[in-house]
């Protein structure tokens, strides 16, 4: 799926929802002393220990050009050997296997169509997740992955892949370049073609499934101005590359001004698929969280946050004047919160930290308000986002 591909649905549901040389060690320079005297014979028995002595150093120079052409050897076929890769029906790595006979089994694997797990030690830029079998290169493309195009800048969604076996089928061979092109996707056609039918099945008996899904990208935009909202999350259904949304008024129980800082690509979340909408050539499923929420946020907040409290309140969503951030400890809860600028002076970005009081706290009204007081020092706000990244 190209990123073009991609733009457009996400404009389509905006509409519809909103060297080493390896030089060898230098021989040690020994040349024959010779004592200035007469004595011819003292002179010859130096130039025999010399000679003997020369020799003994020239084998001990080779034998450790042996060790180094050993040791260069040896990590070669360590790097060669970067990938591991097995069948569901036994191990086909075969060590020291000639190119051609290496070739021809990834080709009658692609004819049979096997699934194998492939472990991939790199993930490369545009190319993708790389690995090698010898000398021939294993290839998967991340829109092979899951079926959905990923920026090759962002790779926190696919980080997961790396050196944990993924279940691949092989779908290209190219002989002269020695390249062998897999995908995981076409893999699991299978399992996605079952839930498919489990998920049609739930909407046409109003049964709807509950099932995981995994964060892909966060978009969305109004309807007047057509500017960015972030309302819309999308995901992958199920993991097989089965697309989906949520929109933020289905994420949770409380309010959700903008899904920017609700959540982020490779979360891993719980929803509910409630219905099915066309998104340009594509099919999507419109998918309720807020229906897997199965506690009240609200309960006990009275106890837990109590009037004139300080706390330290993230801005998830700003207007003129107010702007609408969440507290640790709080989840599901959008806190309302509010700034005299003329009097303190201070300016609220969305995605930093500010300390507030609270001014009101009601459960049965759901509400929850803070007047800002101050803002976090920058320094302090780093460190906060380092521990959350950790």
């Amino acid at each position: 799926m190209s990123e073009k591909m991609v733009n457009e649905k996400e404009n389509a549901v905006d509409t519809a929802v909103e060297g080493t040389t390896n030089d060898k060690e230098p021989k040690e320079k020994v040349k024959a002393g010779r004592k200035k005297t007469g004595n011819t014979a003292v002179t010859e028995k130096v130039k025999k220990e010399s000679k003997k002595e020369e020799g003994k150093l020239t084998a001990e120079s080779t034998e450790s050009e042996k060790n180094l052409d050993k040791d260069k050897k040896a990590g070669t076929e360590k790097i060669q050997d970067s990938i591991k890769i097995k069948t569901y029906s036994g191990e086909v790595h075969i060590k020291n296997a000639s190119d051609e006979s290496v070739i021809k089994k990834y080709e009658q694997y692609m004819n049979s169509k096997e699934i194998m797990d492939v472990q991939f030690s790199a993930l490369q830029g545009k190319i993708g997740f790389v690995g090698y079998d010898g000398k021939i290169k294993i290839i998967m493309s991340t829109k092979n992955v899951d079926g959905f195009s990923h920026s090759p800048i962002y790779n926190e969604a696919l980080e997961k892949y790396l050196f944990s076996p993924c279940p691949v089928v092989v779908t290209k061979v190219d002989e002269k370049k020695k390249e062998v092109h897999v995908s995981m996707v076409n893999a699991l056609s299978g399992p996605r073609e079952n839930l498919i039918s489990e998920i049609e099945k739930g909407l046409k008996e109003r049964e709807y499934i509950r099932v995981p899904a995994v964060v892909v990208s966060v978009s969305g935009r109004t309807k007047d101005t057509k500017q960015k909202d972030y309302s819309i999350a999308v995901i992958n259904i199920g993991g097989l590359g089965i697309l989906g949304y949520v929109h933020k008024n289905n994420w949770s129980k409380s309010y959700t001004k903008s899904l920017l800082y609700a959540t982020e690509p490779g979360m891993v979340i719980d929803v509910v698929v409630t219905g099915k909408k066309i998104w340009g050539r594509d099919t999507a499923y419109e998918c309720s969280r807020r229906e897997t929420i199965d506690f009240d946020p609200w309960a006990g907040i009275e106890q837990k946050m109590r009037k004139n409290m300080t706390v330290r309140v993230r801005c998830n969503g700003r207007e003129d004047g107010r702007y609408y951030g969440s507290i640790e400890g709080l989840p599901e809860i959008n806190v309302f919160c509010y700034y005299p600028e003329e009097e303190t002076g201070i300016h609220v970005e969305e995605g930093k930290y500010y300390i507030g009081v609270v001014r009101k706290v009601s459960e049965e009204d759901h509400d929850l308000r803070v007047r800002t007081v101050d803002e976090v020092p920058e320094s302090k706000h780093v460190q906060k986002e380092q521990q959350i990244n950790e």
